[in-house]
């Protein structure tokens, strides 16, 4: 959500240049991403990996380290102005990221132990209610 919020904020803006205030929620979501990469492949999550994903996405590596110095600016309190069509195309990078993560690794289907038991109570639910209309089709019959 915050992806499209920013996204929705920059498609308003006519302006060449935009706040890095926009970039901060692109680059958490960025770097959520790296970790959890580097957490599934088994590598150090470093800024290293960071500009290693950035470039296979197709950012030149001045290119990310001048996004990633606005993020660190806006951390530390300090606004910077950022070219707006680099922030697109980058936000539209994480997007784009964020969704194939999600789309591969997303489980199908979340079973609780509480859904079971649900499911569970169903199914005797359904087979107590089975046996129920059996018998009052015989007593219909015997009528």
């Amino acid at each position: 959500m915050s992806i499209a919020l920013a996204e929705d904020i920059i498609r308003a803006t006519e302006e060449e240049k935009v706040d890095s205030a926009l970039l901060y929620p692109v680059m958490l979501r960025f770097r959520q991403y790296c970790l959890v990469r580097s957490i599934l492949e088994g590598i150090p999550g470093t800024l290293k990996q960071a500009k290693k994903i950035a470039k296979e996405r197709g950012f030149g590596v001045r290119e990310f380290q001048e996004l990633y110095k606005a993020f660190r600016s806006e951390q530390r309190g300090v606004q910077r102005k950022i070219l707006k069509a680099k922030l697109v195309r980058f936000l539209r990078s994480v997007r784009e990221l964020v969704e194939e993560y999600v789309e591969e690794h997303r489980p199908k289907e979340i079973k609780t132990g509480r859904m079971k038991q649900l499911e569970e109570l169903g199914e005797e639910f359904q087979g107590v209610l089975h046996v129920a209309e059996k018998e009052a089709a015989k007593r219909h019959k015997l009528a």
